[in-house]
């Protein structure tokens, strides 16, 4: 391991002991184990771009651990996170909140089986992956949850229909981006920690139509 990926490890770790004290000494290193299998499979499969392989604790895991998102969440709440990619942030969270339901919806073989492998590796019985698309569900068949989540995707018209039958009608979408994006549309904007240019949005279903790419 570099000295930048140890440090970037090391400083997460600290973070973390300070936001969530109450994480029990496996659920730490779950999560630090989940980073260098994350990390290894960026060098051999690309998993998350790999000019971001030194920063993946600080910059993705720590994201995806944003105390807002957590806090939004109810006890044993159904989770989908869309495009889930290599599991972010649906493996972390997962991770910090056994309660949660969580289902990791990708279309990428590759991915999907990379998340198999997680799920397997660290034993996390609350966490599900699912191959497919969005536009592909319904929520007759699939079942409702409390929210979704997504960090990278392109929204359009089928995928917003097939959301409105997924997810539950007082329910909310999660996305990743500036923090003034969308204040306008009754989105709620918490800017990530030390970052002027990333945010949480929450975003209700009133909104969905002006997703960005909706279009």
């Amino acid at each position: 391991m570099t000295n930048s990926a140890s440090d970037d490890k090391g400083g997460f770790l600290s973070w973390l002991t300070g936001k969530y004290p109450q994480l029990s000494g496996t659920q730490a290193k779950h999560l630090l184990d989940y980073g260098d299998l994350l990390r290894d499979a960026t060098e051999r499969m690309g998993i998350v771009s790999r000019g971001d392989k030194d920063r993946l604790f600080s910059r993705h895991i720590r994201e995806s651990l944003e105390p807002a998102l957590g806090e939004a969440m109810g006890h044993s709440w159904r989770v989908l996170d869309v495009g889930s990619g290599g599991g972010l942030p649906g493996i972390p969270l997962g991770i910090v909140r056994p309660d949660l339901h969580v289902t990791m919806l990708e279309a990428r073989s590759s991915k999907v089986a990379f998340l198999e492998r997680v799920k397997l590796t660290l034993g996390l019985e609350n966490v599900f992956v699912r191959g497919g698309r969005m536009e592909e569900l319904n929520g007759s068949v699939t079942g409702v949850w409390n929210c979704a989540i997504s960090r990278s995707v392109k929204w359009n018209p089928a995928m917003i229909r097939s959301l409105r039958e997924c997810v539950a009608e007082n329910g909310f979408l999660v996305r990743f981006g500036a923090p003034t994006s969308e204040a306008s549309s009754g989105v709620k904007i918490v800017p990530l920690e030390g970052s002027s240019e990333r945010a949480v949005q929450f975003w209700p279903p009133n909104a969905w139509d002006a997703l960005p790419n909706a279009r």
